[in-house]
């Protein structure tokens, strides 16, 4: 009787177990499922101060302008969006960030994209046809489905800190 008793709970820990093993096999791949497509942009550190009563930065204090800079991955933006805020991200493409043709570039027509591709003698060519809202990071079409790598801006004055 006492064997019988042991059996049944042995078992009813095997159809548990099982159940726990088969639930959690279904969340892994599912998760993987709806994985973004596209690498991840390596972390970089970054420190930049940006003073916006230098010359250099003067167009920063309008909204809707940018400034590029060669921090970080693949190079920094740093936007004014029209909220007012100030946003930074690598200019890697989340797609292909290690592509040669893979930096992102602002659509002056519109000032609130970013375009995948590369400039040669001042023609612009799309490296995959990504492109991206400005300021959210996410990308509206082509195959990249991953946001892009932001950075925290913290303003303090006329300086802004960006970093990581």
């Amino acid at each position: 009787m006492y064997l019988d008793a042991l059996n049944r709970k042995v078992k009813r820990m095997m159809k548990y177990m099982m159940v726990l093993v088969g639930l959690s096999l279904t969340l892994t791949s599912s998760c993987r499922k709806g994985e973004p497509i596209g690498e991840e942009i390596p972390n970089t550190p970054v420190s930049l101060q940006v003073n916006l009563d230098l010359p250099s930065y003067l167009d920063l204090t309008i909204l809707g302008n940018w400034v590029y800079f060669p921090d970080g991955f693949d190079g920094i933006i740093v936007y004014h969006g029209f909220d007012g805020e100030y946003y930074a991200f690598d200019r890697a493409c989340s797609f292909e960030p290690f592509k040669d043709c893979s930096q992102l570039w602002i659509d002056s027509t519109t000032r609130i994209h970013m375009n995948c591709g590369s400039y040669d003698n001042g023609i612009f060519t799309k490296c995959c046809d990504s492109r991206y809202e400005i300021p959210s990071g996410f990308p509206v079409e082509g195959p990249a489905q991953r946001a892009m790598k932001q950075y925290f801006v913290n303003r303090s004055g006329n300086t802004l800190f960006i970093s990581n």
